[in-house]
């Protein structure tokens, strides 16, 4: 039987379910356009070439890192997995594309105009997933 962790995980004021629908049910919603203009232009780019190449290749948009890469089990300790799968949980890359079996293909980050610039560390690790900057 594996050891269970004694480290207790501690839910930070504010970030327990209970305490997201409470402040959620405090305020009104309206819808907001995922993509400018040419962000857009490039999914539609993207998801031309996706079919041209077959396969059953698809264009994923604004995909958490988290849910596409990990560290390895065995790499560094669990404090410092934890804080990598936190970091990655908090970046989203641009547009992925996926092959038939829904393994990352491609990943592509858009430096076009008004679009956020600062992540610099992006390029600086292997993932394993070739990238289009």
């Amino acid at each position: 039987m594996a050891e269970r962790s004694s480290r207790v995980r501690r839910i930070a004021p504010g970030r327990s379910s209970t305490a997201q629908m409470e402040f959620i049910s405090r305020v009104d919603f309206e819808t907001r356009r995922l993509f400018n203009k040419s962000e857009y232009g490039i999914l539609r780019m993207l998801e031309k070439i996706t079919r041209e190449i077959g396969g059953g290749h698809r264009v994923m948009a604004q995909t958490s890192l988290a849910e596409v890469i990990a560290p390895k089990t065995a790499s560094g300790s669990d404090e410092g997995r934890d804080l990598t799968f936190r970091s990655f949980n908090s970046k989203r890359q641009d547009f992925l594309a996926i092959d038939g079996t829904g393994m990352p293909a491609l990943a592509v980050e858009y430096q076009g105009h008004g679009h956020y610039q600062s992540r610099a560390f992006m390029p600086n690790f292997n993932s394993g997933i070739p990238k289009y900057l």
